[in-house]
């Protein structure tokens, strides 16, 4: 059984790194996709940012657009006050969104599909060894145990 076991573990490292290599080429072109649809501008923090009901702070801003100014309620961070110039990410739309994805998501995904296929598959193994032993261990203490009966009954002859 360690021999099964061994094996799938070695199986399990390609299947792990081909899963990771395609998580992340997947999540990379997603990145990819945010960054070429995402443009940021510059805005200015109209007003104190408040907290809000879910513990982010949002406060108003402010920036110039083709079409005239704009100004819209956007999440900011602990450290922008009132007055402040600020990056605002806007959409295809020219709607405030959230900043794109750093590429280094995309490696961080990858190398969290393969790890979890590697821990999964090393857990799985192992239950199925103390299992395996388990049940031989108990089998043979059902024998050990028949044949210490048997040693301790009386014969024929000592009757």
């Amino acid at each position: 059984m360690r021999l099964i076991a061994a094996l799938v573990m070695l199986v399990s490292v390609p299947v792990a790194g081909a899963l990771g290599t395609t998580a992340y080429t997947d999540d990379a072109a997603l990145i990819r996709a945010e960054h070429a649809q995402a443009r940021s501008v510059e805005a200015l923090v109209l007003e104190r940012p408040v907290y809000t009901a879910a513990h982010l702070r949002q406060a108003p801003v402010r920036w110039e657009s083709a079409s005239g100014p704009v100004e819209e309620t956007v999440p900011v961070s602990r450290t922008v006050a009132q007055g402040e110039r600020i990056t605002v990410w806007l959409d295809e739309s020219g709607k405030a969104v959230g900043a794109p994805r750093s590429p280094a998501a995309a490696v961080m995904n990858g190398i969290g599909v393969a790890a979890v296929v590697l821990v999964g598959a090393a857990l799985s193994t192992w239950c199925l060894v103390v299992l395996t032993d388990r049940i031989v261990a108990y089998r043979r203490g059902v024998e050990w145990d028949r044949e210490l009966l048997a040693m301790r009954r009386p014969t024929q002859g000592e009757r």
